[in-house]
């Protein structure tokens, strides 16, 4: 939810719901100023607006709107989350 000009963080029950208006936005951004992403551009002339609009730090600024650029062109993103192979403790071994 944006509150006034600021996506405000005591709006959203949880992180993943900020990150995912912050990349609403950004991708917003990218499709109304008709930004041609197949075309090697800098997106931090984007970011100080974005930070402005939003109330985010720069650097996230400029995270999100690369990420909504690359999703735009197709390439694939790293999602968060899920299993990852490898990880976490051997399960235990039951004798009987």
């Amino acid at each position: 939810m944006i509150v006034g000009n600021f996506i405000s963080m005591q709006t959203y029950s949880s992180k993943k719901d900020r990150t995912d208006a912050l990349q609403a936005h950004a991708r917003q951004m990218l499709t109304e100023r008709n930004f041609d992403v197949n075309q090697p551009a800098d997106l931090r002339t984007l970011a100080p607006l974005m930070v402005e609009q939003t109330g985010c730090h720069r650097e996230t600024a400029r995270r999100h709107l690369a990420k909504a650029a690359r999703r735009l062109r197709g390439e694939y993103v790293a999602q968060r989350g899920g299993k990852r192979d490898g990880a976490g403790r051997p399960a235990k071994e039951i004798t009987a």
